[in-house]
């Protein structure tokens, strides 16, 4: 898992299943998912009460503050971020965001620390449904900044294009440009950024069997990432290289009821191609394919506590690493309680055991966040 999603920064809890992206798209994310392969319930899986309440929500300003603590081996991360929007009209929405991540890096063979660092970022967004001709398409546009060594600033932006081709077809275009990127923990010493391209399409049916609801999504996405040319002296330009990665995954929901019980399977495959990786700058897996299983469970305690909990298993192989076989395992347990109608706030733990970079720790993160709807 890498530090946008373990740092729990992208998962803002704002809405069941609310999607970890880019910063610069959605308002307050994390950096490039380099070791995020795991599962997870889709949000083709949502029930039809959860599909209500987002509608609802969505009508109203809303306001929420998540927090994170996350370690993999020896590294730590520590972030917050907090959130605010509103709509405008019945077709208009806009928000701002603003977060800050605190890293430490990995201990080496000396007996020495890498050198962490911060992250500061923050911007504004705004969001438009129902496209003129396009009623079932929405289009979201965001620009802000972060920092990075003392005294240095960066611009970013981002935008994300989804149109429902039909009532069981739902396909996304989403890009970024110059966004914060900072796992591995060595990025982020040389001011480390990428540009990305994602592409996804996600089929949802009624199933003939007995099981309530399944779906079907392809994911292709491309980054280039680079570092500032000045903190590497020497080197010239400051592009690392280029990556490419493609996930196919299928859900299926087993149980349909005051427990809900889903069945998600993923294939991932990721190529990276650059020369600047062998002299130790930043490392990273030149190539990884990955199978993952999750089954992931969530009932109603009372009538305004809910628990949620998963297994997930992943294989994963790292041709640069001598072929070496990455076997990891891990659960997440997690809890939603609700106050009313205008308040909620959410409580999750993950642990895995950290197998896949050729390590034999393990990686845990803990968030909360709290929201409160006008």
């Amino acid at each position: 898992p890498g530090h946008e999603e373990r740092a729990g920064a992208g998962r803002g809890g704002d809405e069941p299943g609310h999607d970890a992206r880019d910063e610069s798209v959605r308002g307050g994310g994390g950096a490039a998912p380099r070791r995020a392969l795991r599962g997870r319930t889709d949000r083709a899986l949502w029930s039809d009460k959860d599909r209500l309440r987002e509608l609802l929500v969505a009508l109203h300003p809303r306001v929420s503050a998540a927090f994170s603590w996350s370690r993999v081996a020896d590294e730590r991360a520590l972030a917050w971020t907090v959130r605010a929007e509103t709509p405008l009209t019945e077709r208009w929405r806009t928000g701002v965001f603003a977060s800050e991540t605190r890293l430490r890096g990995r201990v080496l063979a000396l007996g020495t620390r890498l050198r962490g660092g911060h992250r500061e970022q923050a911007g504004v967004w705004l969001e438009r449904e129902a496209l003129g001709l396009w009623p079932r398409a929405s289009v979201r546009l965001a620009a802000g900044g972060w920092t990075g060594r003392p005294g240095a600033a960066h611009p970013t932006a981002g935008g994300r294009l989804e149109l429902q081709a039909t009532e069981r077809l739902t396909l996304g275009l989403e890009g970024s440009w110059n966004a914060a990127w900072y796992d591995p923990v060595e990025a982020s010493a040389f001011d480390g950024r990428a540009h990305r391209l994602r592409f996804d399409a996600t089929f949802l049916w009624r199933a003939p069997l007995a099981f309530e609801l399944t779906y079907l999504r392809a994911v292709a996405q491309g980054a280039r990432y680079g570092i500032a040319a000045d903190r590497a002296p020497g080197f010239g330009r400051n592009h690392l290289g280029d990556e490419a990665q493609l996930d196919l995954e299928a859900g299926l929901r087993l149980l349909d009821g005051p427990l809900l019980l889903d069945l998600v399977y993923t294939w991932h495959a990721s190529r990276f191609d650059g020369g600047r990786t062998a002299l130790g700058l930043v490392p990273l897996i030149a190539h990884s394919l990955a199978h993952i299983a999750t089954l992931r469970a969530e009932a109603p305690l009372t009538d305004t506590l809910h628990a949620r909990a998963a297994l997930f298993v992943i294989d994963d192989r790292a041709r640069d690493l001598s072929a070496l076989r990455g076997e990891s395992w891990g659960f997440e347990l997690g809890a939603r309680q609700r106050w009313g109608p205008h308040a909620w706030c959410s409580l999750d733990y993950r642990f895995a055991t950290e197998s896949l970079q050729g390590s034999t720790g393990r990686a845990e993160s803990l968030s909360f966040t709290f929201v409160y709807v006008f």
